[in-house]
């Protein structure tokens, strides 16, 4: 997993505003009631076609049999953190203060893993990083050494002012190394490499349930810009 920005005058940031999750019509009814936590903004608007899977500047869940779908984030926000509930079927953001840097999560709010950019955390779980290479080929919950999150103050990169210089601007909070692994970034040559590992990541939630999530797409359907996240998923899986 590479983080660090290296200054280059060619280097092109994607800081596009984040838009909205709906519900495909009669699908998940009621999720929409729920109690959102005072900074957090609930995901609203354009509607994905699960036919065609047109996403475009939106983002939302889809789920195809009940346990298993697919994930849509528009991730190419610095400041902006993706939660998603998996057992709600449901995507929220929260904003990074752009002064203060500091992390701008809350006890009071219901999420399972967050994403910001390529960095991935956990609400109190751990993950494993598989040898598969698809959600199909998994029949049972993987073994090994899950990890948990780790704090930090030099990885979730939000101030790109200075980039060109090697002036990074960090925000402090928690990131999992493990989920992490998903992309890797090279900014050592502009312009940046990016290679997804094309593994499937096993997260145990904080309530001892299961989740299986493949990265099968990060760049913006018809077009180059990187950052538009596609994530196959199976909650819960047994």
């Amino acid at each position: 997993m590479k983080r660090t920005f290296k200054p280059c005058a060619t280097f092109l940031l994607a800081a596009t505003t984040l838009l909205g999750l709906t519900a495909c019509e009669g699908m998940f009814d009621g999720i929409y009631d729920e109690q959102v936590a005072d900074n957090e903004e609930e995901v609203q608007g354009e509607t994905i076609d699960d036919g065609t899977t047109t996403v475009g500047e939106g983002y939302g869940f889809i789920s195809t049999d009940g346990n298993t779908g697919t994930i849509y984030i528009n991730a190419t926000d610095y400041y902006t953190w993706t939660l998603i509930d998996f057992s709600a079927q449901r995507a929220s953001t929260i904003t990074i203060d752009s002064e203060t840097f500091e992390d701008p999560f809350t006890d009071d709010m219901s999420w399972d893993i967050a994403i910001h950019r390529w960095d991935v955390r956990t609400n109190g779980g751990s993950a494993l990083e598989t040898s598969y290479t698809a959600l199909s080929q998994v029949t049972s919950v993987p073994t090994g050494t899950y990890v948990a999150d780790v704090w930090t103050t030099d990885v979730i990169a939000v101030d790109m002012t200075n980039m060109m210089l090697g002036d990074i601007g960090y925000s402090a909070g928690y990131v999992n190394t493990e989920l992490s692994k998903w992309m890797d970034v090279d900014t050592n040559n502009p312009p940046p490499v990016y290679t997804p590992s094309g593994k499937v990541y096993s997260i145990k939630l904080a309530d001892g349930t299961y989740a299986l999530i493949y990265l099968s797409d990060y760049i913006k359907q018809g077009g180059t810009t990187k950052g538009y996240l596609t994530i196959d998923y199976i909650y819960p899986f047994k």
